[in-house]
């Protein structure tokens, strides 16, 4: 019994973690390339008057936007549940059993 839910627990947490990192690669890339494309509209945007201060003003704009997307990775990391917590569970209440019956 405890074998099997170790293994749908194990079965699904590799699941989950595969589709985060599909998910991630794809935000990634699209993200990337939109960011490329904005950064240089703004800068040919603005080549002729301040294009140091626009591009400056990008980067520091991405610069939050990093941060604060890796703010929010940390918090749902923290919030996210420990991975086998059934099956720890169990195994707890298995040797608190074999414990209390010797």
């Amino acid at each position: 019994m405890r074998g099997s839910l170790f293994a749908v627990e194990l079965r699904e947490e590799v699941e989950r973690r595969r589709q985060m990192l599909v998910l991630a690669a794809f935000g990634f890339a699209f993200l990337h390339t939109a960011l490329l494309v904005v950064t240089f509209l703004v800068a040919v945007t603005f080549w002729d008057t301040n294009r140091i201060v626009a591009i400056g003003a990008m980067a520091i704009v991405y610069l939050a936007c990093g941060a604060a997307a890796i703010l929010r990775l940390r918090a749902k990391l923290a919030a996210s549940p420990d991975p086998f917590s059934a099956t720890l569970g169990e195994l707890q209440r298995d040797l608190a059993e074999m414990r209390s019956s010797q």
